[in-house]
C-alpha cells in the first residue's frame, strides 16, 4: 500500500487563475434614442462578477434618469444577483431613477419568482418592451409592472404590449 500525501500534490500543481470579472460577465452600454440607458449583462452573475457590477450600475443610476438593465444574456444567476438587484433599485428610487429589468431566460426568472422579486421589480420580457413601457409611464402615469399572482391590486393589461402575462398599476 502507498500512501500520497494529497496537500502535496495540490500544492505542487500551478496556481489556479481565476479570470477577471469583465471576462467572465461581459457589460456592455449604450443610450436609446429615448434617452434611456441600456445596460446589457452577458454571463455569470456570482459572487465573483456582481462586485464590479453592482460599483458600474450604481454609477449608472446615479448619472441617468432611465435604465434598462437586460439581463437576457445571463446564463447563471446566483444570489448575489439578487442583491445587486435589491441595492441597485433601492440606488435607483432614491435618485430618481426608473429602473426596468429584462428578464426572459429561465436561470434569472426562475430566481425572481422563488424570491417574490417579480412583485417589486420593473420587470419585462426584452428591451423593446421596456422603452414601450418607459414611454407610456412618461405619458400616461404608468407606475409599475407587477406580477399576477399578487391578489388584491387593481390592475390592467399593459397597453404597450398585450402581454397578458404582466400587469400594469395606473396611478
Amino acid at each position: 500500500m502507498v500512501l500520497v500525501d494529497v496537500t502535496t500534490i495540490v500544492a505542487a500543481g500551478p496556481a489556479p487563475i481565476a479570470p477577471a470579472a469583465g471576462e467572465l460577465m461581459p457589460v456592455t452600454s449604450r443610450m436609446a434614442p429615448s434617452g434611456a440607458l441600456v445596460v446589457a449583462v452577458h454571463g455569470e452573475m456570482d459572487a465573483t462578477t456582481c462586485p464590479l457590477l453592482h460599483d458600474r450600475l450604481i454609477a449608472h443610476v446615479r448619472s441617468t434618469r432611465h435604465l434598462i438593465l437586460d439581463l437576457t444574456g445571463v446564463s447563471f444567476f446566483g444570489a448575489a444577483g439578487l442583491t445587486v438587484l435589491v441595492v441597485v433599485r433601492e440606488a435607483a428610487l432614491l435618485a430618481d431613477c426608473r429602473l426596468c429589468v429584462v428578464a426572459r431566460t429561465r436561470p434569472v426568472r426562475l430566481s425572481l419568482m422563488i424570491t417574490g422579486l417579480v412583485g417589486v421589480l420593473d420587470l419585462h420580457t426584452d428591451v423593446t418592451e421596456a422603452l414601450v413601457c418607459l414611454t407610456y409611464q412618461r405619458e400616461r402615469g404608468w407606475l409599475i409592472l407587477v406580477s399576477p399572482a399578487i391578489s388584491g391590486d387593481r390592475a390592467l393589461t399593459c397597453p404597450a404590449t398585450s402581454d397578458s402575462s404582466w400587469l400594469v398599476l395606473r396611478a
